[in-house]
């Protein structure tokens, strides 16, 4: 009866981290939607990028397009526009 006990314990642990990470990924991704709210470009041109092949990774589930917030916050900066005063700085 003990180790029945243990083993169900420890599938509830195993099932409860599961849980936990599943939750972790879900809130660093977004829906083209928010994405758009988020970085003030239109849902359109997530699309449109997409059928392109360009712009930010993103992953699909069934039909389901999501953006992982790290990438789009890497893409985003990692193309800066250069002025004057930025070139001045360094």
């Amino acid at each position: 009866m003990q180790g029945c006990l243990e083993q169900k314990d420890s599938l509830r642990i195993v099932r409860d981290h599961k849980a936990k990470l599943r939750e972790d990924l879900i809130r660093r991704m977004v829906s083209p939607n928010e994405a758009a709210i988020i970085f003030s470009i239109s849902p359109g041109t997530l699309g449109n990028w997409r059928s392109a092949k360009r712009g930010p990774k993103y992953f699909k589930v069934g039909h389901k397009v999501l953006y992982n917030l790290a990438d789009l916050e890497a893409y985003f900066t990692a193309q800066p526009v250069l002025t004057v005063d930025s070139i001045e700085a360094r």
